[in-house]
This record gives C-alpha cells, sequence and structure tokens, in this order.
C-alpha cells in the first residue's frame, strides 16, 4: 500500500496536472530583458509547481552575466513567480580616486570583464559611499547618500539602451535630480516620482523637431510630465562683472 501510495505521489507531482502554465518573471530592468524573460519563462514550463528545480532556471540564463540570483515561488497547481535580482552596470563614480561601476540599488559592481557602453557619472561625496575600497577588491560596498541613490532611481526607469546618450546624473535642491544629455539638454526630473511618465515625456520631446532649441545651454522640465517645459538658460555671469558690454 505505501509503495502503491508513493507510486502515486510521484507520477502526481511531475503529472500535467500540477504543470506550470503561469509565469511571471520580475525585478528585469536591464539589456535582454525580453530574451532573459522568453528563456525563464520556457524553462519554467517544462516544469510542474511540485517538482520545480531551480538549478535548471539558472542553467537557462547562464548566458547573462547581469542575472545576480533568482527567487521563486510556486502558487499551486499552475502558477511561479521568478524574481530575478540583476547587477546591472548603471552607471559611473570615483571613490578614493579609482573608478568603479554601480547598479540601480547603489551597489559597488565588482571589476569584471562584462561589456557595457558608455554610463552616465553619479558622483559622490565622500561619505556617500560604504565599504571603503571594498568596491574594487575586497568586497561591495554600497552607496547611501540620498543624493546619489535618487540619481540611481531615475536612471532606473530609462530605457537602458538609452543610457549611453546620458553623460551625468545628479540631484539638486532647484531641479531635484537633473540629467544631462551628451551634446544635449538637461533633463529636470524634480523629485524622482512617476519616472516613467516623465521618462516618455522627455524622449516625446526630444523626438520632436522643436527639441533641437533645447540642445546647448537648454533645458527640458519635466516635473509636470503632462506639460513638459523647454527653454534655454541664460549664460552665468562671472562674478564681480557686469553684464553689459564695456564700452
Amino acid at each position: 500500500m505505501l509503495l502503491l501510495l508513493g507510486g502515486g505521489w510521484l507520477w502526481f507531482r511531475s503529472s500535467s496536472l500540477v504543470a506550470v502554465h503561469q509565469v511571471r518573471v520580475t525585478g528585469l530592468s536591464g539589456p535582454d530583458v525580453s530574451q532573459i524573460t522568453r528563456a525563464l519563462t520556457d524553462s519554467a514550463e517544462t516544469m510542474t509547481t511540485l517538482n520545480f528545480d531551480v538549478s535548471k532556471l539558472k542553467r537557462a540564463v547562464a548566458a547573462y552575466p547581469y542575472v545576480h540570483s533568482l527567487d521563486v515561488s510556486t502558487d499551486f497547481p499552475h502558477g511561479v513567480t521568478i524574481d530575478v535580482l540583476e547587477e546591472v552596470p548603471l552607471a559611473i563614480t570615483t571613490v578614493s580616486g579609482r573608478s568603479a561601476v554601480l547598479d540601480g540599488a547603489g551597489q559597488l559592481l565588482p571589476i569584471t570583464g562584462t561589456p557595457h557602453g558608455p554610463l552616465p557619472l553619479v558622483p559622490l561625496g565622500v561619505s556617500a559611499a560604504t565599504g571603503g575600497t571594498g568596491g574594487f577588491n575586497s568586497g561591495p560596498g554600497r552607496i547611501t547618500a540620498p543624493g546619489p541613490l535618487a540619481a540611481l532611481k531615475v536612471l532606473v526607469a530609462a530605457p537602458y539602451g538609452f543610457l549611453p546618450h546620458l553623460a551625468r546624473a545628479v540631484s539638486t535642491s532647484a531641479h531635484g535630480v537633473v540629467v544631462k544629455l551628451r551634446g544635449g539638454p538637461d533633463l529636470f526630473f524634480g523629485p524622482p516620482v512617476q519616472l516613467a511618465d516623465k521618462w516618455s515625456a522627455a524622449l516625446s520631446v526630444l523626438a520632436a523637431r522643436g527639441a533641437a532649441a533645447a540642445a546647448g545651454g537648454g533645458y527640458i522640465d519635466l516635473s509636470d510630465p503632462e506639460r513638459p517645459a523647454v527653454g534655454v538658460r541664460a549664460p552665468a555671469t562671472p562674478s564681480g562683472s557686469s553684464s553689459s558690454p564695456s564700452g
């Protein structure tokens, strides 16, 4: 009888009655989102919720170095949620006079051979990171200062393929997070909220014919994403000099 029950359980846990049909993948924001999602989904759908092999999922995305770990939960009888923890190079910074790479959580990533294109600069204060130079040699450090973290939050929301067009991102008292385009205008994001709408507005304005007017000292104010404002800032006047021509 016990053998019969055991055999029945082994059959049931691998049967189509508990096959995975509903796969939800979360946490992806970097490159290859669609490819990683498809690889995880295809792999998960070969399993069941009672006989799930996470190591098989890991092998399915082994070719993607940005995938750091997977957190999997099954929902009997047919559902699986896969939360992907990424270490995606998002920005560069300088710690103790040395260049480092940051991910969206403010983690100082170890130097690896993982290729990436040009990344925006996120400047740090002296006390902005913990872990000293651990981000380079002995172990990871993490950014803790609110300003750089706000800048990173804005960069996380940007289309990853657009990052090479961004020169730097800083948090300011006047305009909130400001993202400087390479050879283009400044983007005034204000507080790091409604970021999907703000990036959508920015890209729409940049794609419009009149966006050229914002280049070279110009800006796009995205604090209200429904009404982005394009303007040109007046040149700064050196301290102690007159703004009027001398005669």
